[in-house]
């Protein structure tokens, strides 16, 4: 059925803030989906942050029960409390603030703070004092993590796999309307979460399309069920090292390939003695500090170097220790071979990246 409005208040982009014909207010789409329906008032606008300022008269705030704890100062507990004609309402959550909060991003993730308060921006909205330091962000961007100072009431905890202690909520990529509490993170940086109806699952990003991943692992309710979600987990810790190992190479891999870019233009690189030691000098700029007792000149993008006497090593021109300085001498080659002596003159010999 189309939805039907009285009357247009603002625009921006595609949305409208607009009066229903049941007089209430609304945020509606370019197709006259409602995003947002809130209590009767006299005026919306769109306000920053993805917010809308709403204005309303004293005899309508007194019969809105949302607006009853609304604090000036913030949104906790608190301090006086008058019930605000001017208020704002999260076009995401739904919840509203007596100001507008400022917004703390964690990646693609958002989090309002006002007043000591870290509020969440789902539909299913969390709120806690402390300080934006106080959110933590999983790996890969997967979630982050809400502190919960609150014990769970205990027809949460009977529905986890495990006891826990310490009691974390979390939102999980591309779900803007759900919590979770988390329950294990694991090396490939997955998460096992569950959701207030004792439902598990484990989330996980894929390495090569970035798509999160989800798996229902059903509920621990029973001991069949949760003998077989255990064993369950121990199929996913073992796939997950060996997802986390996989990921650790690539990070790495791809880390050294940047390096070698780099290097191929550091060109100009001298020896340059500063206070009786030797550093390197590029363009200019101090790219090895002056810590060496002696360094040659460059050999492509390395250099011999010897730390303390008779303590000869090579180092890269952007100040990596490639060999450490613990052999008696170190002959560099223009192919990248080293000679290094050894106590006894002994000579083995290695090659560069």
């Amino acid at each position: 059925m189309e939805t039907r409005y009285l009357e247009v208040f603002d625009t921006r982009d595609k949305l409208r803030c607009v009066r229903l014909d049941t007089e209430e207010g609304a945020v509606v789409d370019e197709q006259s989906n409602i995003l947002l329906r809130i209590d009767k008032c006299r005026h919306m606008e769109f306000a920053a942050h993805g917010f809308v300022k709403v204005r309303t008269g004293v005899a309508e705030a007194m019969r809105n029960p949302a607006l009853q704890n609304l604090l000036t100062k913030g949104v906790g507990y608190e301090g006086a409390y008058r019930i605000p004609t001017i208020y704002y309402v999260d076009i995401k959550s739904g919840h509203p603030y007596a100001s507008l909060p400022a917004i703390e991003r964690y990646g693609d993730f958002e989090i309002a703070y006002m007043g000591g308060y870290l509020c969440t921006r789902t539909k299913q909205y969390h709120q806690v004092k402390g300080e934006p330091d106080h959110i933590h962000k999983g790996q890969r961007d997967l979630y982050i993590e809400i502190p919960c100072y609150d014990t769970p009431e205990k027809v949460i905890i009977d529905k986890m796999i495990e006891k826990y202690s310490v009691f974390i909520r979390c939102q999980i990529r591309g779900d803007e309307d759900n919590l979770y509490w988390k329950l294990r993170d694991f090396a490939d940086g997955a998460v096992m979460v569950m959701d207030d109806g004792g439902v598990h699952y484990h989330i996980r990003r894929d390495m090569g399309t970035g798509e999160v991943i989800w798996r229902n692992l059903g509920k621990a309710d029973s001991e069949a069920a949760r003998a077989m979600m255990v064993k369950t987990l121990k199929d996913i810790e073992k796939e997950a090292e060996k997802r986390g190992l996989a990921q650790k190479l690539t990070k790495h891999e791809e880390k050294e390939r940047k390096r070698s870019e780099a290097l191929k233009g550091l060109t100009d690189a001298e020896p340059i003695k500063i206070g009786g030691k030797w550093g390197l000098r590029i363009g200019g700029r101090m790219a090895v500090p002056p810590i060496y007792r002696t360094i040659e000149p460059p050999i492509g993008h390395y250099c011999v170097m010897e730390a303390s006497y008779g303590c000869w090593g090579v180092v890269a021109v952007d100040g990596r220790v490639e060999i450490e300085p613990r052999y008696e001498k170190v002959v560099l080659h223009d192919d990248g071979t080293v000679e290094l002596t050894v106590f006894k003159g002994k000579v083995i010999t290695k090659k560069l990246r």
